[in-house]
């Protein structure tokens, strides 16, 4: 800083209140002696001193009030005037004049692109690193801050939304080609014809002009530029799904039975899976059945394969589904899937909506992969329309619309997260891409399903769970167990997540509202489960070398064994929980995660019930209590409906259970009841599972790996005869083994069996 800014005249310094014409040319200071005289510079050189040039009125604010402003006023003005043109300059400039309204010359208007983003507010600094930024470093390094300053505003990456050819604006990276092309735009919008060589200023103006994008997706009827009918056929197609609906689809149930179904939904699956603004999504309903278009297909058609979809989840949990609700149920699916490939044509909100809810439907059938096809689909689309991005979501006017995309986008995130792990797959989501903040109670909760901060909480669990699935499992080339300080790490950076929780979301906490119950227990599940991945590895290590009476070094041997009851614990702690679930009557065996948690926890303690008997008296205690754990589950999921993924689960832990002597007065086959409102697999879902290649030591050899019973396309086989105890036997190695399943020939020839 130099001196002449450090002086205190520097800071008493105030702007003329008069400049001349000749000051201002200058950029001198205007000193007058008399407010009504020359100043001091006219009357020392002898010229008129004169104040012919108006000052330019300047406007104070950041770009961000700017830009809330001016969408402020368009939104008035739109409102003020519905039946008026308001979105072009033409109209806006006929308004004014019809008015009496004196606007600016059109000749000296600034383009408002230049000033601030229409569609957002400006762009944060550009991201170095996971917490570096452009400020941070200029502000380290003050020898590269001026030049710097100088460069990188015209190249910092924004994360406004680019309308397309349909009005939906989508989230275009700084990366991109449209970035380029639209800093093309500026400039020759900006520059002079005299200056650039130009062949066609009609052409330039059009190209100069255009803000939406054409290559993004492809318009319907709702294509506004003047060469998109000529130069895309797509755009001449009309919207199908507005045109002859009566004809092309089902017509709702019966108004009484449609509200049950909808209830059913909205109290019992939505509350772990809120994807809509309940009241919102209420008045579409509503109007729905007041217009007289009782059809689905006759609105928007996402917005309609939502409204079916949600309907055959009120059929699943229906206390009594006959034929008639069967029937429904098949033509609403029929409907839904014979829409997707239009509904995954374009990106909308809506559609990312119908897309989650048709996951979950695969997902609970038994169509794992489709599932995971679909999640992936779905999350691709809420990128393009920057659901993951906080100043996109801003920029969104509507604070209903805002809302409904952030509950959208972690509903999502967290359902990926758990299918990941679920699947041993790497997710689709890069946590260093998304700056969305996390949920709070304003956009999370409906009339008090969930307890206060419960979404925050589950959410910062999911985040955690690719680092877990990272640190515990190692890629092939490493070594076959990872270092017990690396999970002993992770470990304590979970119960740090799991001692800050407040006392209304822990289990003890009894709600007097069921849900809120359900949700308390069932995050502490999800809880126990990130324990049992990251210590269940040491289980089979520990098993492995007890089949194999191998010894390995005393202190290394104590962690292992460390690590083995901390598994243990959390399946015990992780059955009794579900077991809380089923006595309340809170278990959900058809639309939510509950059985797969319970198929999980059946496997850890039937697995450690294979190890040598000791002499012990408290271990042989604490194998009698888990066999009464094992057992007591399957006698409370005996009389429940389950869907078929679960089915086949539950079908495959009972199994295990029994060669593991935890069901020994128990036949091998139990019949489990199929829900009879799903899909079945091959039409055999009353069929018993088909056996399980068995072979214990080769399976703890690879250790690491995900369970192998768990299924991804359960419609792939057509289950034989069931295997008993009788057939397994074991080699002079002392490893058990049964039939391969690969022998087992699948149900066509074309459909190979896929575990």
């Amino acid at each position: 800083m130099s001196d002449r800014d450090k002086s205190p005249v520097s800071a008493r310094r105030r702007r003329a209140a008069v400049s001349c014409d000749h000051c201002k040319k200058k950029r001198s200071r205007c000193i007058r002696l008399n407010p009504q005289g020359a100043c001091t510079t006219c009357a020392g050189l002898g010229i008129e001193c004169e104040n012919k040039h108006l000052r330019k009125q300047r406007v104070y604010g950041s770009v961000e009030s700017l830009s809330q402003r001016f969408r402020a006023l368009d939104a008035l003005v739109t409102g003020l005037f519905p039946s008026e043109d308001t979105k072009s300059l033409d109209g806006l400039y006929r308004l004014a004049e019809q008015r009496g309204i004196v606007l600016p010359p059109r000749d000296c208007s600034i383009p408002a692109e230049d000033l601030f983003a229409a569609q957002g507010p400006s762009s944060p600094p550009l991201r170095i690193g996971p917490t570096e930024t452009v400020q941070d470093s200029a502000a380290d390094h003050p020898i590269s801050s001026t030049p710097t300053q100088a460069v990188l505003p015209d190249s910092l990456p924004d994360e406004k939304l680019v309308p397309t050819a349909s009005g939906i604006g989508h989230y275009v990276g700084p990366s991109s080609s449209f970035r380029f092309v639209s800093a093309i735009r500026r400039l020759l919008r900006d520059s002079d014809d005299r200056s650039t060589v130009v062949h066609n200023s009609a052409a330039k103006q059009e190209f100069a002009t255009l803000r939406s994008s054409l290559a993004l997706e492809q318009g319907g009827t709702g294509d506004t530029h003047p060469n998109a009918t000529l130069s895309n056929p797509a755009a001449t197609r009309p919207n199908w799904a507005q045109a002859d609906a009566l004809a092309r689809f089902p017509t709702l149930p019966p108004r009484e039975l449609s509200d049950a179904l909808v209830r059913n939904f909205f109290d019992q699956l939505h509350p772990h899976y809120p994807l809509f603004v309940r009241p919102v999504f209420q008045l579409q309903y509503e109007a729905l059945w007041e217009t007289g278009l009782a059809t689905i297909g006759a609105t928007d058609l996402g917005w309609s394969c939502c409204l079916a979809l949600i309907l055959v989840f009120g059929i699943q949990s229906h206390d009594k589904p006959d034929e008639a609700l069967e029937e429904s149920r098949s033509r609403l699916l029929a409907f839904v899937r014979s829409s997707m490939g239009y509904v995954v044509a374009s990106a909308s909100l809506v559609n990312v909506q119908a897309l989650l809810l048709l996951q979950l439907y695969e997902h609970n059938s038994g169509q794992r992969n489709a599932s995971w096809i679909l999640l992936g689909c779905a999350s691709r689309m809420a990128i393009a329309l920057g659901m993951h991005l906080e100043a996109a979501n801003k920029s969104c006017a509507d604070p209903v619309e805002r809302s409904t995309r952030a509950r959208v986008w972690w509903t999502m995130f967290n359902f990926e997260r758990a299918l990941c792990i679920m699947l041993g797959r790497p997710s689709a989501i890069d946590d260093a891409e998304m700056t969305l903040a996390l949920p709070d109670a304003s956009n999370t909760s409906d009339n008090g399903d969930m307890p206060l901060r419960y979404t925050e909480f589950s959410t910062r669990l999911s985040k955690m769970q690719s680092a877990v699935r990272q640190s515990t499992f190692c890629p092939p080339e490493s070594e076959a167990i990872p270092p017990i300080e690396r999970s002993l790490r992770a470990l304590q950076e979970l119960e740090l997540w799991h001692e800050a929780l407040p006392r209304h979301l822990r289990p003890e906490w009894r709600s007097m509202i069921p849900q809120q119950r359900r949700a308390n227990l069932l995050l502490q599940v999800y809880y126990e489960n990130m324990v049992i991945l990251m210590t269940r590895p040491y289980l089979i290590l520990q098993l492995k070398r007890n089949l194999r009476k191998s010894a390995p070094a005393p202190q290394q041997n104590d962690q292992i064994e460390v690590m083995r009851e901390k598994c243990l614990r959390a399946a015990d702690r992780m059955l009794f929980l579900c077991q809380s679930l089923a006595d309340e009557n809170l278990l959900d065996t058809v639309g939510w995660l509950d059985v797969y948690f319970i198929y999980l926890g059946i496997f850890v303690l039937s697995l450690d019930l294979l190890s040598p008997v000791t002499s012990d008296d408290s271990e042989l205690a604490d194998r009698r209590n888990r066999k009464d754990a094992i057992k007591g589950m399957f006698a409370r999921l005996r009389p429940m409906q389950l869907a078929p993924t679960y089915h086949i689960l539950i079908k495959v832990a009972h199994q295990f259970a029994s060669i593991s002597g935890a069901l020994a007065e128990d036949p091998p086959e139990l019949d489990f009841i199929p829900s009879s409102s799903m899909d079945s697999l091959s039409g055999e879902m009353d069929t018993v599972v088909p056996p399980i290649d068995f072979r214990l030591d080769e399976w703890l050899t690879d250790g690491l790996d995900p369970m192998p019973w768990d299924s991804f396309d359960m419609g792939a086989y057509t289950a034989p005869e069931p295997l008993g105890m009788e057939n397994l036997v074991m080699d002079g190695h002392g490893a058990l083994s049964w039939p391969n399943l690969m022998d087992i020939p699948p149900a066509s020839s074309e459909r190979p069996v896929n575990w």
